[in-house]
């Protein structure tokens, strides 16, 4: 409730006091992810950037990778935050991706392997 708040400093203790406790499952994910967005408000730029990828490479989780996402470019990663969205999104089946799938990895490649 706290980083609803705007109080994200205060939370992120609390977050680790359940992280140490052993929470699991859904809650743990979800602990993972408020902490990295909580770590991403106050600065802790790296830590966030830990945080939330673990959670994304563990999971798969969406929600993690949009985070990761905003903490890379608070970072002034911008390209490769677009790089690891992109790479996750031409992973999936979803939409038209399928059809566009070559044209796209090719335009990525060019941009992400600069």
């Amino acid at each position: 409730m706290l980083d609803y708040l705007g109080r994200e400093g205060e939370a992120i203790p609390l977050y680790m006091e359940a992280l140490s406790k052993g929470i699991s499952g859904e809650l743990r994910k979800s602990c993972l992810i408020q902490l990295g967005s909580s770590l991403r408000v106050v600065g802790e730029l790296e830590k966030s950037r830990q945080v939330l990828l673990n959670v994304y490479k563990d999971s798969g989780e969406p929600a993690s990778l949009l985070f990761l996402t905003l903490t890379l470019h608070d970072m002034g990663k911008d390209l490769e935050a677009l790089c690891t969205l992109s790479e996750s999104l031409l992973g999936k089946e979803e939409g038209l991706i399928s059809n566009y799938r070559r044209a796209l990895t090719n335009y990525l490649h060019q941009i992400c392997l600069r």
